[in-house]
Order: C-alpha cells, then sequence, then structure tokens
C-alpha cells in the first residue's frame, strides 16, 4: 500500500490494455495506472499512443493514458499526454482522475475517448495552472447514423431513447461532486461528435469549473467558469474566442508535445506577471518574453510562450 514513484525525461509510448475475451468489463490506465494510496510524480515526460478498451468485446476504459485512483495522487509538470484512446464507451483518454492531481506547464491534446472527456475525466479534485488542453474530441459512439453499427452508452440507450445516452465534454468532463480548479489555461477545438447525423460540436468542458482567472475557451457552452470571493485582481478570462493555436508539434523528446500560439494569437502577454501567475520558463524551456512588444513581460496563457522570430 502507498509508496511514491518518479517519472522524469521518459516516455510511455504505444502500451494498449485490452482483455478481448468477448464478456465486456473494464480497464484501466492503459499507460499508467496509479492507485493503492500511491503518490507519482511526472516531469517533463510524454505519455502518447497508449489506449484502454476494447471495441470488439465491449470492454470499456478508464484512462487511455493515466489513470489515478480515488486514494492515490498526481503532481505532473512540463509533460504531454497526446494522441492516446479510452474506447469504445470509455472516458478520459488523456487523463481519468479520481484522486488528487495537479497540472503545470503541460500539454493535453488530441485525445480521443467514446463517451466522457476526450482530454480529462475528472472525479476527483485537479487543479490545472498554465495548461493547454486542445484538439481532443468525445465519439460518441451510436446504433443510428453515420456511425451506425457501433456502440452507444448506456447499453441499449439509443434503442430505448437517444437522450439517455451520455457522451460529452470533449476536453474535460467533471463529476458533479468533483473538484477542478484553473488558471492561466487554455480550453480550445475540443470537440464532440453530435449522436444525430455525426457532426462534430464545440465541447471545451461539461460541469463546473472553477476559475482563477486569466484562462481562454473557444467555447463555454457546456460548462460553468464559477468564482470563489473576490478574484478580479486575477484577471478576466477570455471565452468564445478563436485562441490561434498552430498544429501538434513532436520532436521525439520527452516531454515536448505541444501546440504553440501563432504570432497574433489572443493569447500572447494575457496571463499576468510572471511567478504569480507562471513559471519563469514554459513547458518546452523558453524564456517569458515581450510577445506583444509592449515593454512588458508577462506570460501567455498555455502551456506554451510564443516566441517572435527575428527579422531578417
Amino acid at each position: 500500500m502507498g509508496g511514491s514513484a518518479t517519472i522524469q525525461h521518459s516516455i510511455i509510448r504505444g502500451n494498449s490494455l485490452h482483455e478481448g475475451f468477448g464478456n465486456g468489463g473494464f480497464l484501466s490506465g492503459g499507460g499508467l495506472l496509479v492507485s493503492s494510496g500511491a503518490t507519482v510524480t511526472i516531469v517533463a515526460s510524454t505519455f502518447s499512443g497508449n489506449s484502454a478498451g476494447d471495441l470488439e468485446d465491449d470492454w470499456i476504459g478508464f484512462g487511455g493514458a493515466i489513470r489515478n485512483s480515488s486514494d492515490s495522487s498526481i503532481w505532473m509538470k512540463n509533460s504531454a499526454v497526446v494522441e492516446n484512446t479510452a474506447i469504445p464507451f470509455g472516458s478520459g483518454a488523456g487523463i481519468y482522475n479520481e484522486g488528487r492531481m495537479v497540472i503545470e506547464t503541460s500539454t493535453i491534446g488530441e485525445n480521443s475517448a467514446g463517451t466522457l472527456g476526450g482530454g480529462l475525466f475528472n472525479g476527483g479534485v485537479l487543479s490545472m495552472r498554465s495548461v493547454t488542453v486542445a484538439h481532443n474530441e468525445v465519439l460518441g459512439f451510436t446504433l443510428f447514423g453515420p456511425q451506425a453499427g457501433q456502440p452507444s452508452y448506456p447499453f441499449g440507450c439509443d434503442v430505448f431513447a437517444r437522450e439517455l445516452c451520455i457522451s460529452s465534454g470533449g476536453g474535460i468532463w467533471n463529476e458533479r461532486l468533483a473538484t477542478v480548479r484553473i488558471a492561466n489555461t487554455v480550453l480550445a477545438n475540443n470537440t464532440k461528435v453530435q449522436r444525430e447525423d455525426g457532426s462534430t460540436v464545440a465541447s471545451d468542458c461539461k460541469g463546473h469549473v472553477f476559475s482563477d482567472g486569466r484562462n481562454a475557451l473557444s467555447s463555454d457552452s457546456e460548462c460553468i467558469l464559477d468564482r470563489e470571493g473576490d478574484t478580479s485582481w486575477f484577471g478576466e478570462d477570455l471565452t468564445n474566442l478563436d485562441v490561434r493555436l498552430g498544429a501538434l508539434q513532436e520532436n521525439g523528446k520527452p516531454g515536448k508535445a505541444h501546440m504553440p500560439p501563432l504570432a497574433n494569437s489572443p493569447l500572447i502577454d494575457q496571463g499576468g506577471r510572471v511567478v504569480d501567475r507562471c513559471t519563469p520558463r514554459d513547458q518546452i524551456g523558453n524564456r517569458r518574453n515581450d510577445g506583444d512588444a509592449n515593454g512588458q513581460i508577462r506570460c501567455d496563457i498555455g502551456a506554451i510562450e510564443f516566441v517572435p522570430q527575428p527579422l531578417p
């Protein structure tokens, strides 16, 4: 029981957790399962291409890359969780958290879940600062329409009443009694598949999310940003805007997978003062800089600092 571990400068990639015996069941943590009261520290590491679940035999995956159990804790910094899956009815393709988890200066992107939380599913206590959660998706499996023949969840919901089917939280799904707190964090371009016609709609977060200010969302249509007390000095959140992120970049080095803000991104210099609001360096080691050339060095919102290119 208990114990602690550190994962540092590592790549955990291409692991597949599946049963394959046809009876159906539950599978947890395709890349990493933290349980039995353990504490894990993850620094400058990448989790990519991991999966939990079995499409043919109806095994449900919880945490395609990482599952943190209710009695355990994870602290993650300068890391990336990208391109993981939890299928067919799976939740939390990137991270499935039921315990306590802190994520700082990290990227969670391009993960795909069957039902809840393409990027993250939270049923515990989750805190995020300077994190980019982008381009994750919930696949919204259905027995009808363009996705015909694929399963629905809960079982048979499409047959009895489509409104009973659960599929949401492309970026983050937060359970009703769980807690998510975010600051200087990007939730953008996350989607879910509509059951009716197979089209995709914005789904950055689902449920209540506590804001400590200076977050950026491309859509807040499915979630509620809450404030506790007078947090006006933290700065306002930016909502319903084009955050202008570049494509996922990965050079094969641990912890370096990221999505950089483009030159005209509204994220630049909007994260507040360095040290107060962010670390002196971003996820991949760039120093904070005066990205908008106004004479003041400020954090960019999200995991990555925009670096102006020198004039030729």
